[in-house]
């Protein structure tokens, strides 16, 4: 049994991830915690981690992704919706060259894929819709 550091709480020793660094080689947090933890420090440095992504990524500074989304009217560049949030921002790519192409929304994004993966099935998403209408 070990008590967890933050909800005090005691719990068998299966609760804990393993951590070569400590006396008892296990962490101080159980799994319940550090996944809290986790997740509460993403949300408050998400923007942070998306412009790290973007550098390493695409090579894309926060200048020149804010240029990018500007000359877009700070639009998605295929169906000219407002991005509903910074998470709803994706770097279009080509995925051979690795070229950079537009930012996009979730989904413009997802349909985008699949028609580049089949490129023979968007019209026949059209013709269900109108067969469907």
């Amino acid at each position: 049994m070990k008590t967890c550091t933050d909800c005090k709480r005691a719990l068998p020793d299966e609760s804990f991830s393993r951590d070569k660094h400590t006396r008892d080689g296990l962490r101080v947090y159980c799994r319940v915690c550090t996944g809290n933890r986790a997740r509460a420090g993403y949300g408050k440095h998400a923007p942070a981690y998306a412009a790290r992504h973007r550098k390493r990524t695409y090579g894309l500074d926060e200048a020149q992704f804010t240029a990018m989304l500007a000359a877009q009217g700070n639009v998605c560049a295929i169906c000219s919706a407002a991005f509903s949030g910074p998470m709803d921002r994706h770097i279009d790519h080509n995925h051979t060259t690795g070229a950079v192409r537009a930012v996009l929304c979730s989904a413009c994004n997802t349909g985008l894929a699949v028609f580049e993966k089949r490129p023979g099935i968007a019209a026949l998403f059209e013709a269900y819709l109108r067969q469907h209408s």
